[in-house]
């Protein structure tokens, strides 16, 4: 969004019927785009993409047409990386559970980072051997490095490397990613696609999704994982006790994310969707089905294709 300016100059100055730019959201800068740059779309009608079936909508919500869709991607090796963690995953211990949540440290407030720890502190009664981990991109807030100070058993990790965070995956026997959706150009967040839950699952990890954004795309509800009723920390603590009780169900929703995340955010998948949502249909001889392409608004339901290191960044 920051380069609307340009494109509409660009589209300005297309001779001999030339392609319009793109200009791609994801999620946060919808909510928060200023008037001009909505005149400026809706002036020029230029195309959008967007990276989950949610943003596609707000986009249509305010009146800046209907987007195709680009999941965000995870590269080969990292993608590779996540695979080989599913397959040395130790048993799953609910006696002793390891929750982790991953984002920008400096975003815990928009990622749910306080209603988590009010959540997990609550599980502990239940399973006093609780651990959560909140790891991402630092530094980290005084507000967060205050909190795992005074709970022995919250830690915080920051800017871990790749094998660091792989490892961090192995570990946890449930994903958590609690972003709350607020609008507004001052402060807006929420969840464009949550492209950690896609790092999750090809792990192996269960994953608790929140209650409204993006990521319905990077997930499927009772089968991979749980999405919460709403934003409150009691919403959440209840959706962690019903997975924490079960080692067999949390077994199961772990292998159905790693077999769901492989064929659904397949590098190779992600290019070739890329490709014909960029450049159009490929020539019959290169044609091949994408699993999950979609374009938004198009009546369809939508299953993301793709792939990406989300930079400790869930957006």
């Amino acid at each position: 969004p920051a380069f609307i300016p340009v494109a509409a100059l660009i589209d300005i100055a297309r001779r001999n019927g030339g392609e319009a730019p793109m200009v791609l959201f994801h999620g946060n800068d919808i909510w928060s785009l200023p008037r001009w740059q909505r005149w400026a779309l809706r002036r020029r009608r230029l195309p959008v993409l967007t990276v989950s079936s949610f943003s596609a909508g707000a986009l249509v919500g305010a009146g800046l047409g209907v987007a195709r869709l680009i999941p965000p991607a995870l590269s080969a090796d990292r993608f590779e990386l996540l695979r080989s963690v599913a397959r040395c995953r130790p048993a799953v211990d609910v006696s002793t559970p390891a929750v982790l949540s991953v984002f920008r440290l400096e975003d815990a407030p928009g990622k749910g980072g306080e209603v988590l720890v009010e959540a997990a502190g609550r599980l502990r009664g239940r399973w006093p051997g609780l651990s959560l981990v909140l790891a991402g991109r630092g530094p980290i807030p005084e507000a967060l490095r205050a909190m795992g100070s005074s709970r022995p058993w919250l830690q915080v990790v920051e800017s871990p490397t790749d094998a660091e965070l792989a490892e961090l995956y192995r570990r946890a026997c449930l994903f958590v990613l609690a972003t709350r959706t607020r609008a507004g150009r001052r402060c807006a967040y929420g969840e464009g696609f949550g492209i950690v839950l896609a790092e999750a699952q090809l792990a192996g990890v269960p994953v608790v999704g929140p209650a409204s954004g993006g990521s319905g795309d990077a997930f499927v509800d009772r089968y991979t994982g749980r999405r919460v009723s709403d934003e409150s920390p009691g919403a959440l603590a209840a959706v962690m006790a019903e997975m924490l009780e079960s080692a067999t169900v949390l077994a199961s929703y772990g292998a159905h994310a790693a077999d769901w995340a492989k064929l659904t955010f397949d590098p190779v998948a992600f290019g070739s969707r890329l490709e014909q949502t960029l450049f159009g249909a490929p020539s019959r001889g290169q044609r091949r089905r994408s699993p999950g392409a979609t374009e938004a608004g198009n009546g369809s339901s939508t299953t993301s294709s793709s792939s990406g290191w989300a930079d400790a960044d869930s957006t």
